[in-house]
């Protein structure tokens, strides 16, 4: 992917179905944008300094990103014998003996769905 539009697009994609499926975020997203930034006919003063301080967006663009990751897993392979300093063991306290050649996987789409974090 190419930071800057394949990540953008994606990130634009999803909050168009996020907000899509939830009328009331839609309205009180476009009232602030409205009210802050101005509409398409008469905009008002758009730079990158309001735009990221405008709260509301940012938590609609963070919350995407937290339920829809860009990279939605990812794995590496040991190319030596490693050990993990945790994760194993009863209490996920223990390390974790990873012998070279295998994989270690990472889902941040379903760790960004945890309850418990």
């Amino acid at each position: 992917m190419f930071a800057g539009r394949d990540t953008t697009a994606s990130l634009l994609g999803w909050i168009f179905v996020c907000i899509g499926r939830d009328p009331e975020i839609f309205k009180k997203l476009r009232e602030i944008v409205v009210d802050d930034f101005g509409t398409y006919d008469n905009p008002q003063d758009i730079s990158f300094e309001r735009l990221k301080a405008c709260k509301y967006l940012q938590w609609v663009l963070n919350e995407t990103l937290r339920l829809y990751p860009l990279v939605p897993s990812n794995f590496r392979i040991a190319t030596k014998d490693t050990v993990l300093p945790r994760g194993g063991g009863p209490d996920g306290q223990s390390k974790v003996f990873i012998p070279a050649g295998n994989s270690v996987e990472l889902s941040l789409h379903i760790l960004h769905r945890r309850k418990d974090i």
